[in-house]
């Protein structure tokens, strides 16, 4: 019977080629979005999962009250994990992690790298796989480094690094290494990632003062990972979490666990310096896309099977005359349905394939198709297609196998596209792909206002270089003054403590009994010159002003409005345990990302806080040149540094890369709609068509004209494309308001948008009608009536 089905199938699928091959295009299009989302979600899901005693490891984070607000974060001062360790019993082992950028010396190469300070439990703890060395005692030695296999590659080659040395340089001081270990490339789906370990406690040794803040409670620049004994919960420590805080902190502190297999999608708590988190929201907009752009091909499928309704009727009328049970019936249309969804699945992974590099970069993934590895990618695959099939064959087959042979005969049946169901299927359909070009014109909208807005501040042709060695900014900076002073290129120098976009630092500051929290900006005196940054009144840092260095600061227009002050000018607030004067106010700017408002900000020239970046404001004349200038200038003050830089714009730009991704990701699927909409609009245009044949002789014999013709049929479209938009327009609306509440400056939705959206798929949709319209009102009327 099974052998009867697949035959009787194969044998309609190649009878009515046209429009199997509109289905199968179509779902293989939504097949293939779908195994890319599945790949997606499965990398998403298993990260971190590869550890033996994941489900015992934690990342620990602390919630701060601070008086003005609440701070959650996962880094902690360091000697936090060792006075864990000590006062929790259950606690079997801590490890500590801080990532740095150092300068790596390697024979006559310098390279600036980042190194990952960690304790030496680290590799006990993780299951970072070793090429070569013991796990319990590759980090033993003070003076061990172990190297990531694409590092010792990029250094050694294929050499056997072992036993090597290297030098590490961090600020002033200089170390020296030796390699005992190779460890293989940390998974992609790891939210640690290394190419260099170096013992924690070594920190201290390359770090100027590091001593003293190895004991420091106040300073929270460290993560901390806890593994529990076998059997213990984190809420069998809570009592004891609360002891610890109260013993070691001032502020009201509460501390919490955070599973390992948590970290990486939950947004809120950051990465503490590890690797980027996700967003869970991007898994669920994906899988959703991948749903409609299915769903759509599936409606193609049921709207193309209800429209050939009519033909397949006196073949069930016949079939039931001949002794068919309905269930029979219903397994036949089922197995056609299941048939052409099994040639879409070998389209979908063909297109698949073909998309995977473009979808990689869009999302920023390194994924690959590969059946064989993983079970549940093919298990998956199986079920798809099985979903698929069912969701596409279920109504025809249940429809179509309901006839009865009475009415069949008879000619009473009245089916097809004329259909109220078959009618809200092609509205459903259209409204999907009205939502997704709504939702394309908004991202795109959203990406260029983040991309142009006024951000306070002139970003162009700004030269950003990073000192590496944060205690000699300073000089560092004169040097570059005095050797560039004479060149016409070079419009401006400063330094400051962050660039934009390149770190924070948020400190209380209070006046009178006032306490907020202000982002504090270590500049050099003429940094607002070099960005272009509005003073509104007072005046600039200058030499000329001993004070300056020591007292004074600069304010944005948001801590004046938090101070409620009238004339901010001459008032003294504490900031760092320092009475700080304002000596002028600058009008805001944006330092963050616009996803953030701006926050109360404190410019200050305390020379006692380090310039990690130099930045050089350049003419546009002569690009390429003036970064040769700036290479030879460098190698003159600090040969022993490699020159590396950055352009602000573009580093700014870099904010919004995740909106510039989902923008393209979100326009790629909503012309994968729209073209799948269209082909299921033109194989129903033509079966319309071909049933309204005489019709359409007899209109033409009478005297209608061509554009009488295209004009009747066309309306009956327009009006389903019109009521999508009924459909759509406030369904888009909700979900777009919601997602642009996510920015802090954000554009407003359009009028514009919408019309267009809805303009766009019903010209496309008439022209898809038009096409199969006039071919059949141009026919001469003669054969379609010659035998009537």
């Amino acid at each position: 019977m099974l052998n009867n089905y697949i035959k009787t199938a194969f044998r309609n699928l190649l009878r009515f080629k046209g429009y199997s091959a509109i289905n199968i295009f179509g779902l293989s299009i939504g097949i293939a979005c779908c195994i890319l989302i599945l790949l997606y979600v499965r990398n998403e899901l298993s990260y971190d999962m590869f550890h033996h005693n994941g489900n015992r490891i934690y990342r620990v984070f602390c919630k701060l009250d601070i008086g003005s607000r609440v701070i959650t974060t996962p880094n902690l001062p360091i000697p936090f994990g060792p006075a864990l360790s000590d006062d929790i019993p259950e606690i079997s082992s801590t490890v500590r992690f801080q990532n740095r950028t150092a300068v790596i010396r390697s024979g006559e190469n310098l390279v600036r790298e980042e190194i990952l300070f960690c304790d030496p439990e680290m590799l006990k703890l993780f299951d970072f796989s070793l090429i070569e060395g013991d796990p319990a005692t590759v980090l033993e030695s003070p003076g061990s480094l172990v190297l990531s296999r694409s590092m010792a590659r990029k250094y050694f080659g294929e050499e056997d690094p072992v036993g090597r040395e290297m030098a590490v340089r961090l600020n002033e001081q200089e170390l020296r290494f030796f390699i005992t270990g190779v460890a293989a490339n940390p998974p992609e789906n790891s939210s640690i990632r290394f190419d260099f370990l170096v013992r924690f406690d070594r920190l201290f040794d390359l770090s100027e003062g590091a001593r003293v803040r190895s004991n420091d409670w106040d300073s929270f620049n460290s993560v901390t990972f806890v593994m529990l004994h076998k059997g213990r919960r984190p809420e069998n420590i809570d009592g004891k979490l609360a002891e610890f805080s109260k013993k070691y902190f001032s502020d009201p502190t509460e501390i919490f666990l955070q599973p390992l297999t948590d970290i990486h999608l939950n947004a809120q708590l950051g990465s503490g310096g590890l690797e980027p988190v996700s967003d869970p929201m991007y898994s669920y907009i994906l899988a959703g896309i991948a749903f409609l752009v299915l769903l759509i091909a599936c409606i193609n499928f049921m709207t193309i099977s209800l429209g050939r309704s009519s033909s397949r009727g006196r073949e069930v009328g016949i079939r039931k005359v001949l002794g068919a049970q309905r269930l029979q019936l219903f397994k036949q249309f089922w197995s056609e349905a299941l048939l052409l969804s099994f040639f879409a699945l070998i389209a979908g992974i063909a297109l698949a394939e073909v998309f995977l590099p473009v979808f990689n970069h869009l999302a920023g993934k390194a994924l690959i198709l590969d059946l064989s590895s993983d079970l549940w990618i093919p298990a998956g695959m199986v079920c798809l297609m099985l979903f698929t099939g069912l969701l596409a064959g279920s109504y025809p087959a249940l429809l179509l196998s309901r006839y009865r042979p009475v009415e069949v005969f008879k000619g009473n049946l009245k089916l097809g596209g004329t259909t109220s169901f078959g009618k809200w299927l092609v509205i459903v359909q259209f409204s999907m792909s009205i939502f997704l070009i709504i939702a394309t014109l908004v991202l795109a909208r959203q990406r260029d206002y983040l991309l142009a807005k006024n951000l306070g501040f002139n970003d162009d042709q700004v030269i950003v270089i990073p000192t590496i060695r944060e205690e000699m900014g300073e000089r560092m900076l004169t040097r570059l003054r005095t050797r560039l002073a004479r060149h016409p290129e070079i419009l401006n120098i400063s330094g400051a403590g962050f660039s934009i976009n390149r770190g924070t630092h948020q400190v209380s500051a209070s006046y009178q009994d006032q306490q907020i929290r202000a982002y504090e900006f270590r500049v050099e005196e003429n940094y607002l010159e070099t960005l272009g940054i509005r003073l509104l009144k007072g005046r600039n840092f200058s030499s000329g002003y001993a004070t300056d260095s020591t007292g004074s600061a600069i304010v944005n227009q948001a801590l004046v409005r938090l101070f409620n002050w009238d004339d901010p000018l001459g008032k003294t607030f504490k900031f760092r345990g320092r009475d700080l004067k304002v000596i002028g106010v600058v009008k805001d700017y944006h330092f963050e990302s616009l996803h953030h408002e701006i926050a109360p900000a404190v410019l200050h020239l305390n020379p006692h806080a380090p310039l990690r970046y130099l930045l050089v404001k350049i003419s546009a004349r002569d690009i390429p040149g003036t970064l040769g200038l700036l290479r030879s200038s460098w190698k003159q003050i600090a040969p022993d540094l490699p020159f590396e830089y950055f352009f602000l714009d573009n580093d700014v730009a870099r904010q919004y890369e995740s909106e510039q991704r989902w923008g393209s990701i979100v326009t790629y699927s909503s012309a994968f709609a729209v073209i799948i909409s269209c082909l299921g609009l033109f194989g129903l245009t033509a079966l319309s068509v071909l049933k309204r044949t005489k019709e359409i002789g007899v209109r033409k014999v009478v005297g209608a004209s061509v554009a009488n013709l295209a004009g009747l049929i066309s309306r009956e479209f327009f009006l389903l494309v019109l009521a999508g938009n009924i459909i759509a327009w406030p369904v888009a609306r909700y979900i777009m308001d919601r997602w642009l509440g996510s920015f802090a400056y954000r554009v407003e939705l359009s009028w514009w948008n919408f019309v267009f959206a809805g303009g766009l798929v019903l010209t496309i949709a008439l022209l898809t009608v038009s096409m199969q319209v006039i071919k059949a009102a141009r026919a001469n009327p003669l054969d379609s009536l010659k035998y009537e």
